[in-house]
């Protein structure tokens, strides 16, 4: 019995699969064969279609992308004074940075060359233009210091500082025309905040993706934002246990600053050079650590803590730089044995040109008026005597 169901089962498998089509090959016949090849023809022939329909659609998006650009590049020749130029430094970031980019259908010098001029707009007719907008309205500048604020939060991404510096520097060369054009409120301060944020941030992490060079840049383009963000700078470099590196980092921003001596001259920026100078020796002196074994790192930074106090000593010693509480401490570090030894010729000279600064010579120079107003008159009063 067992064996009669199990023939009965493979009876009914076998009618199945027949129904189906599915039985001998005697079943597939040559016109089955060529259907079935036209299929698979078709099916191929589809699918190459929609790839090239693919290739098609993006070549033909990189084109219009393309002339969205040059549109771009018309509308700021035509348009600089126009506030509408802040609303286009973040499309244009994103387009610089390759975000939401489509690669389908795209070569890869075609990405290269539209990415190169993106960035070449972005940057030289964006960025650095002859004349930058003043804005007249709160909402617009408003909207200009919540714009720092997210490019500031960009500088730590990776890759993002040497496109995103350019176009902080022009939001502050227009807060700046904004201001100068007689607005109620000055932006500086807000803008300051912002940037001491940034400043505590980078100083706190040990390793950072926010480049040192943007505060370099800073204090040589805007040195107007940079002097009110310089005693907060000395003030973090006066702190023994950071870096060597950052310490040298914020000593080299405090020294591109204090080269600028005219701009440091404005009345307006007084209180802030007093400020930064009354910061400035503490600083210097957490620098000039005697060293115990010649370190490269710690080198850097007696370098810029020396170039900055010789540089503040000879111009800013009427805005209250005390240089003679610095002149034990730099002949100290001037006796140390990395620095006695011939490896430390740079920094001997330093330290002499500083102490010579501090200490000025009270000798008479030669060929100099005597006390009653004649040349040679010391030399008359020896011949009397």
């Amino acid at each position: 019995d067992d064996d009669s169901e199990e023939e009965e089962d493979e009876e009914e498998d076998d009618g199945r699969v027949a129904a189906a089509g599915g039985g001998d090959d005697d079943d597939w016949s040559d016109e089955k064969m060529f259907e079935m090849d036209d299929l698979v023809a078709a099916a191929f022939k589809s699918r190459l279609n929609d790839s090239k329909a693919a290739k098609q659609a993006s070549a033909m998006s990189l084109v219009l992308k393309m002339r969205v650009l040059e549109l771009i590049e018309v509308f700021l020749a035509h348009q600089k004074g126009s506030p509408l130029v802040m609303s286009l430094i973040e499309p244009l970031l994103d387009v610089c940075g390759g975000v939401g980019a489509e690669r389908v259908g795209q070569s890869a010098q075609q990405r290269v060359s539209f990415n190169a001029k993106a960035a070449t707009l972005f940057a030289t007719r964006l960025c650095k233009p002859k004349s930058v907008p003043v804005l007249q309205t709160q909402e617009d500048r408003e909207e200009l210091v919540e714009l720092v604020a997210r490019l500031l939060s960009r500088l730590a991404q990776p890759h993002q500082g040497e496109l995103v510096s350019p176009a902080i520097m022009l939001l502050l060369r227009i807060a700046g025309a904004s201001a100068a054009n007689g607005s109620k409120e000055s932006l500086t301060p807000l803008l300051v905040a912002e940037l001491t944020a940034l400043l505590d941030k980078w100083a706190a992490k040990k390793h950072s993706n926010i480049r040192p060079t943007f505060f370099l840049h800073l204090a040589e383009r805007q040195p107007a934002v940079a002097v009110a963000l310089a005693p907060r700078a000395a003030e973090l470099a006066s702190d023994k246990d950071l870096s060597a590196f950052h310490r040298a980092s914020l000593l080299e921003f405090i020294l591109a600053l204090v080269r600028q001596k005219q701009p440091l001259s404005d009345p307006a920026v007084a209180p802030h050079v007093k400020a930064l100078m009354a910061a400035l020796p503490a600083a210097v002196a957490a620098s000039l650590e005697p060293m115990e074994k010649a370190d490269k790192k710690v080198a850097r930074c007696a370098t810029a803590a020396l170039d900055t106090a010789i540089k503040a000593a000879a111009s800013f010693s009427d805005s209250g730089f005390a240089a003679h509480k610095l002149a034990a401490t730099v002949q100290a570090f001037a006796e140390a044995p990395p620095v006695a030894s011939n490896n430390g010729k740079k920094l001997r000279a330093l330290c002499t040109r500083f102490l010579a600064a501090a200490t000025p010579s009270k000798t008479p120079v030669k060929g100099s008026k005597g006390e009653n107003g004649s040349k040679g008159s010391v030399k008359k009063a020896k011949l009397a005597a």
